[in-house]
């Protein structure tokens, strides 16, 4: 993934802030108008010419992971146990995985919110919320020095 194409999945994931109705089950072919957590990465990615896995068990593989929070950067996917629903892995999620961001600014996350019924742009530490439920920052080896 080159420069440009980076800079439009930043580009694409801002302008569908408040434009999309959240569905717990939402499918990929509901998006961009009904999306979940997963499914919006998904269908902006694949907009951009980058096609990823639609569900979040197989996204948590996708990228490598990131030292810290500190060092999160735009691009970058901020995971977090879900509220509801958890995947459980003994390498990456052994303490369950349920949501994930973008991180679309320094400090700020862009994800499909359950409460807020929509896409919300948000800071870093509202999105986490407790830091119990911080699973990590991943980042996709293709985007790495493109932001």
């Amino acid at each position: 993934m080159d420069k440009n194409t980076s800079e439009r999945v930043i580009s694409l994931a801002l302008n569908l802030v408040g434009s999309a109705v959240y569905k717990f089950v939402a499918q990929i072919d509901e998006a961009p108008h009904v999306v979940n957590c997963q499914t919006l990465i998904a269908w902006i990615y694949r907009q951009c010419g980058t096609t990823v896995p639609d569900l979040l068990s197989e996204q948590l593989y996708c990228g490598i992971p990131v030292e810290s929070l500190h060092t999160a950067q735009k691009g970058d996917w901020v995971f977090t146990k879900g509220r509801v629903y958890n995947f459980y892995d003994a390498e990456r999620a052994r303490n369950g995985v349920g949501h994930i961001g973008l991180v679309v600014e320094d400090g700020t996350v862009l994800h499909a919110s359950f409460r807020a019924r929509t896409v919300v742009k948000e800071p870093i530490g509202a999105f986490i919320g407790d830091q119990n439920r911080f699973r990590g920052v991943y980042r996709l080896p293709h985007m790495q020095g493109y932001f």
